[in-house]
């Protein structure tokens, strides 16, 4: 695709100082200190614990509907992120849909309210209830602003079917940690939908430090009339902190007028796991998700047609931005880059498909990044060099190792770094079992297999499958 503007542009623009570029009851008991978005009135931020690789579907992404992708399950109080690739009878891996199918939930791999209900508080909403009502599944409450304000640490609102028209801000109770926190999900069958009445700014806002180990999930957000975000996580009035530990799982997030995703410093813990992004921003400053914060985790999500970058982590004038990681994602056709570390220590990606964007497909660098890993990406046909190390500034210390490139504008750019070495290889669309459908598993015999080295980092690839000491193949799926 065309980028509304080059990687040389875009790099020309951040060297005269142009910095808007970053800115940019219970069933059971029957009953930083300034806006970091060009666009935002408002502040902008989080999964701190070591975690290992999931793995995660898609070698066709255009195809499946966002509910068929792979799980994951994470335990930040210390406990890993572990996941597993579904495949079709053919053997393709399925992925999120591209195409916003709102389709029924498909194979919930968390059990559902029949279960949880006989340990768990449960209340429920549906657009035929009535706040008067108790909240029982037989007599739901009508709208979600009501049904929340009951809940309890380890709780859940169970949302039925069909169109709310409510902005969810500031109104959803805080959990105590991961064991117990406080749900928001779409009940099993066809996505409840969230649009939020026009005189709205966003569809979720979090705010304030005692906002914490929150979870939403199953739902479709739909920013169509709002002002700005679809979700914001911030800090409010007088407070200093963010909302932190908020974990948005198998969502669909689109059509705002600013960022899919704005996640303000220093929030951390925040978990964006099997969500569908698209179709965010008016302008080059919107992103699939924006976030300025330490230790977030970004899994198994896809990122497309956005109008800025597919996922963007900067955080001006500090390098607090460290700890981030991003695997197993898939990010294409977003206007600018597809992803930006920009800032921060000890930030990797790695098993993530990144295609199709309007400039650089991977990027280090704005402000104070160092040590930071690409692993293991597999980058093609993007409107801009595979790989941009230092194009807005200063990098130190980058390791990046075995991506594979193809289609691109160039390797690297600069051209001729140091990190050019031998286990990033630029490849024709040849060795992808069909480039042309987005699959790219290796051909037996391509140059990618066995050409690697064995990072213990990225110990498996996007499927699940080992990566062997001295038989690693370049790129996000081993042979």
């Amino acid at each position: 695709m065309t980028g509304r503007h080059s990687t040389f542009a875009l790099a020309a623009r951040a060297q005269a100082g142009k910095t808007a570029l970053v800115l940019g009851a219970a069933c059971f008991a029957s009953s930083c200190s300034s806006d970091a978005s060009a666009t935002s009135e408002e502040t902008i931020g989080s999964t701190g614990d070591t975690t290992t690789m999931a793995a995660v579907t898609s070698a066709d992404p255009g195809t499946t509907p966002m509910a068929e992708t792979a799980d994951v399950t994470v335990g930040q109080d210390g406990g890993a992120l572990t996941g597993t690739g579904t495949e079709t009878g053919d053997g393709t891996d399925t992925g999120p849909g591209d195409s916003g199918d709102s389709g029924d939930s498909g194979d919930d791999p968390d059990p559902g309210p029949e279960e949880v209900c006989e340990t768990h508080q449960c209340l429920f909403v549906a657009t035929d209830g009535s706040d008067r009502n108790p909240g029982t599944q037989e007599q739901p409450f009508r709208t979600l602003n009501h049904g929340v304000t009951g809940l309890l640490p380890g709780g859940y609102l169970w949302v039925g079917p069909g169109l709310y028209e409510e902005e969810l801000r500031d109104v959803i109770p805080s959990g105590l940690s991961w064991d117990e926190p406080v749900t928001v999900r779409g009940l099993p069958g066809p996505r409840p939908t969230l649009r939020p009445p026009a005189d709205r700014q966003r569809v979720l806002f979090f705010s304030n430090a005692d906002t914490h180990h929150i979870v939403v999930s199953d739902l479709i957000l739909d920013a169509i009339n709002v002002d700005w975000d679809v979700v914001k996580i911030t800090l409010g009035g007088e407070s200093t902190e963010n909302a932190h530990h908020i974990r948005l799982k198998r969502l669909e997030v689109m059509n705002s007028k600013g960022n899919g995703i704005l996640v303000g410093c220093p929030s951390d813990g925040n978990e964006f796991l099997d969500l569908d992004v698209h179709d965010n921003g008016d302008t080059e400053y919107d992103h699939g998700i924006y976030f300025t914060g330490p230790n977030n985790l970004i899994a198994n999500t896809t990122f497309h047609h956005n109008s800025g970058f597919g996922i963007h982590m900067y955080l001006s004038g500090g390098s607090t931005c460290g700890g981030n990681r991003v695997m197993n994602n898939i990010v294409h056709s977003n206007g600018e880059v597809g992803i930006l570390i920009g800032s921060g220590d000890d930030n990797v990606a790695y098993n993530n498909l990144v295609y199709d964007n309007g400039a650089e497909g991977i990027t280090i660098g704005f402000n104070q990044a160092s040590n930071n890993r690409l692993l293991h990406n597999t980058v093609v046909s993007n409107d801009g060099p595979c790989i941009g190390i230092g194009v807005f500034g200063n990098v130190t210390d980058p390791q990046v190792l075995n991506n594979l490139c193809s289609e691109n504008e160039q390797l690297f750019h600069p051209e001729g770094d140091a990190a050019d070495t031998a286990t990033n290889l630029d490849v024709p669309p040849s060795v992808f079992v069909d480039a042309g459908a987005h699959d790219y598993h290796l051909q037996p015999g391509s140059d990618p297999v066995d050409a690697g080295v064995f990072v213990r980092e990225a110990s498996v690839d996007r499927e699940g499958k080992a990566r062997a000491e001295g038989s690693v193949d370049v790129g996000a799926y081993e042979l």
